[in-house]
């Protein structure tokens, strides 16, 4: 998601389509009968903006999640829990970055309970540390350090 994100914007990303809908050019397949088929969960890399080595929100970090707060409040979201993964750059060590990245993504957590009113239980924050580099050929690269949102249903 851009840091100019509407809250429309945030709404069309993360709800969940019905099966056997057509999602961004995509057809989800039927499994055989008798079979549940699963729909992948909708989600959104936010480039939430941290400083580096830090897990404080920075300003336009808060522009951005204030419309996410807002997007959750909407029926198509409201009722869904949300797993938040916090990211690292490739700097420092696994078990660092691992605490780091829990830590921002409990901070992006804290901050939309905080802005929505939702429920804490709604959120599961994770921490990935430096395993899924946006830009695995520039490790250092802020574009790394990242929170992502999936909607992972009612």
């Amino acid at each position: 998601m851009k840091n100019d994100s509407t809250v429309t914007d945030w709404v069309d990303a993360l709800k969940r389509e019905k099966q056997d809908a057509v999602t961004r050019g995509l057809r989800v397949d039927s499994k055989p009968a008798g079979q549940k088929e699963e729909a992948p969960s909708p989600e959104a890399n936010a480039l939430i903006t941290f400083k580096f080595n830090s897990a404080e929100l920075t300003a336009e970090a808060k522009l951005l999640l204030d419309n996410l707060a807002l997007a959750l409040r909407t029926p198509e979201l409201w009722g869904n829990k949300f797993r938040l993964e916090g990211h690292t750059d490739g700097v420092g060590s696994r078990g660092y970055n691992l605490k780091l990245s829990q830590r921002r993504a409990e901070a992006v957590r804290n901050y939309l309970i905080s802005k929505s009113g939702i429920d804490g239980n709604m959120f599961n924050a994770i921490g990935k540390g430096k395993e899924s580099l946006l830009d695995k050929a520039n490790p250092k690269a802020a574009i790394n350090r990242r929170v992502t949102i999936a909607n992972i249903g009612g």
